[in-house]
């Protein structure tokens, strides 16, 4: 297609079109500032015509200061004032307030137009919207603060160079360390076409590292050039001459071809540190003088417990070299050792260090003239601020007498623990003479109601009958509580099975019917629907709320008050266990715990056995029996006893 070689119409229509839409605001003014144009694009902006300009002074007409931000004014109107006066081109930045009452920033221009004859003939001028331009210039000017803040601030020494080594930039801390500006610090003409080893070299010796330090230094920039990185220590020379320990560490930043345009470093104060340093070691070799000098093994190892250094006295004890005995085969040192304490010094000492707490362990160590003693080892954890172990202490003590003299003891405790044992015999039959009365007393008791219905006349053999089943009953039950004891006193597992409490409980209540009201004593149950299932011996829960309750009916046969009641409660408690509570109103205990002891009794005819065979149940079905006060008198047993897993 063709260019049309006919020049666009330049009309007072055209131009209107390129005034109205322009990407800003076009406006007129006359000689003395008052406005006589403005575009629709500002009217639509400010949301006000330009009548509303015209009513003021004809500055802030110029100026149109009703929507202009209120810190603006002021610049706005010296500027006006200014360019009205000499007739320089106007131009300012200000905020200009939108119809919605926010502002944007706007970058005025505007110049003087004269006519043909050089008469003036007003003011034409422009706004640009630079909001964005001026928020973008704004935090970029905000972040290079916040980083010029940091580098400032950091507690270090900051620098830039170039890529042969010369200073571009220092922080104020690396200036006023030092004395020295960045011409100061930086090379001189004379020093131009110098390597750069030997420009740093000659830089460092005129400037700031110890001469002590200048191979090291120049070795480091050496290396920097290879491995792209640059870690040096060194002495730096301070304003006042005297000399510090620094960590010095730098990095290249490159272009896109790889090539090096700058590098970054930054120097840290260590001179504390390294004096530290200096000062432990010097500790160390006095501690190590006088651990070589006590009377005792030490050995220090790592946190894996690989051994580090040995002292001079188990040196001298086992016969072998630092060497020998830190660096063993394969099998750990088992020379040194026992054969009998060699598998379990392993396992336990591995197990100790697992458990990063102190620890101790007992075995027999070589002496050089191959006699074995006893040693007592202990084990302490050094550990690091942050709590991480970074050193084990071993020490070694020479407990051969003494484990010769705990033998002859236990030779001895042997012969008390025969004696002992024939105690234990004597309790055994205390306890199941306890515990088989009651059955016993049953027999004896229906074998004479046998007698009677049978004498009878005419003898009366179904009662007989129903009282031999009676006897029968009770003989097996004698039986069952003499196998339950003797299997609790044996240790031997018991015959458990789900066992629902509150049946338990209503058994009991039948059983101890006779006897609970021949004693004028009632029976209150209070018995809770939710509770589970027990894994527990029949027979033995039966014996400990027996017990119980025999010992709260007879704790309130002397007493007067009346109605004398034994109240009876299931609980379950918790999530995992279930809760038995047997009240009485009897006269109370003194000793809440003394009544769980064997042969301690209250009462004139008892044993002291029921409440210790009763807990000892109870704990054997790995639950818990206790007493406590009852209010306002009387006693409170309970025990719980863990619910059984498939009903938990």
């Amino acid at each position: 297609m063709k260019a049309s070689s006919e020049s666009p119409p330049h009309n007072d229509c055209e131009a209107r079109l390129i005034v109205e839409n322009m990407p800003g605001f076009a406006w007129s003014a006359g000689q003395d500032g008052k406005l006589r144009y403005v575009n629709q694009r500002f009217a639509d902006y400010t949301g006000k015509r330009i009548e509303d300009f015209n009513r003021g002074p004809s500055v802030a007409s110029f100026g149109r200061t009703d929507v202009l931000h209120p810190d603006d004014v002021a610049d706005t109107l010296n500027a006006v004032s200014h360019s009205v006066a000499t007739g320089d081109p106007y131009v300012v930045e200000h905020r200009v307030r939108r119809f919605d009452g926010t502002y944007r920033w706007f970058r005025v221009s505007a110049v003087r137009i004269r006519d043909l004859h050089s008469q003036e003939i007003g003011w034409y001028g422009v706004d640009i919207d630079i909001d964005d331009q001026k928020r973008t210039d704004d935090a970029l000017r905000h972040s290079e603060q916040r980083l010029n803040r940091l580098i400032e601030t950091l507690p270090a020494m900051v620098w830039r160079a170039t890529p042969d080594g010369e200073p571009d930039y220092i922080n104020s801390r690396l200036a006023n360390y030092t004395g020295r500006g960045l011409d100061g610090i930086g090379r001189g003409p004379e020093d131009l076409g110098r390597t750069l080893d030997d420009l740093v070299k000659l830089k460092v010796q005129n400037a700031m590292v110890h001469q002590d330090d200048l191979d090291a230094a120049a070795q480091a920039w050496g290396r920097a050039h290879e491995t792209g990185a640059l870690d040096l220590t060194a002495r730096l020379r301070g304003a006042d001459g005297s000399y510090r320990w620094f960590q010095a560490r730098a990095e290249p930043m490159r272009d896109e071809a790889g090539r090096i345009v700058h590098w970054y470093g930054v120097a840290v104060d260590i001179d504390d540190r390294k004096r530290a340093e200096d000062a432990l070691r010097k500790s160390e070799q006095e501690l190590r003088s006088i651990v070589d000098a006590l009377p005792q093994t030490i050995v220090v190892l790592g946190p894996d417990g690989t051994g580090l250094y040995a002292n001079r006295p188990l040196l001298d004890y086992t016969g072998l070299t630092m060497e020998q005995l830190l660096t063993p085969d394969s099998r750990g040192n088992p020379v040194l050792f026992h054969p009998d304490d060699w598998a379990r010094l392993q396992d336990e000492r591995r197990q100790g260090l697992a458990r990063s707490m102190p620890f101790e362990i007992e075995w027999r160590v070589r002496r050089k003239d191959g006699q074995y003693r006893w040693f007592l080892v202990q084990y302490h954890p050094l550990r690091d601020e942050q709590g991480r172990i970074f050193r084990w202490y071993a020490g070694g003590t020479d407990i051969d007498d003494r484990k010769r003299a705990e033998e002859a003891l236990r030779a001895t405790q042997a012969k008390l623990s025969r004696a002992s044992k024939i105690a234990t015999v004597s309790e055994l039959a205390a306890s199941i003479a306890h515990e088989i009365s009651q059955p016993l007393a049953a027999l004896v008791a229906n074998g004479h109601a046998i007698q009677r219905w049978l004498s009878a006349e005419p003898p009366n053999l179904e009662r007989a009958g129903r009282t031999a089943e009676r006897v029968i009953r009770d003989g097996n039950a004698a039986a069952e509580v003499v196998n339950r004891i003797r299997a609790l006193f044996k240790r031997t597992d018991l015959t458990r099975t789900p066992l629902d409490l509150n049946e338990v409980i209503r058994e009991v209540n039948r059983l101890m019917a006779d006897e609970v009201a021949a004693r004028s004593v009632g029976i209150e149950t209070d018995l809770a629907d939710d509770v589970p299932p027990i894994l527990a011996d029949r027979v033995q829960m039966q014996q400990v709320i027996v017990n119980l309750v025999r010992n709260g009916v007879e704790a309130m046969e002397s007493e007067e008050s009346h109605p004398k009641m034994l109240k009876i409660r299931s609980r379950r408690d918790g999530t995992n266990s279930v809760l038995i509570e047997i009240r009485d109103q009897g006269s109370g205990l003194e000793d809440v715990e003394r009544v769980f002891e064997p042969f301690f009794t209250t009462k004139k005819t008892g044993m002291g056995m029921g409440l210790a065979i009763s807990r000892w149940i109870v704990e054997a079905h790995q639950g818990r029996l206790w007493a406590t006060s009852n209010t306002p008198r009387g006693a409170v047993f309970s025990f719980t006893l863990p619910i059984a897993s498939s009903a938990s």
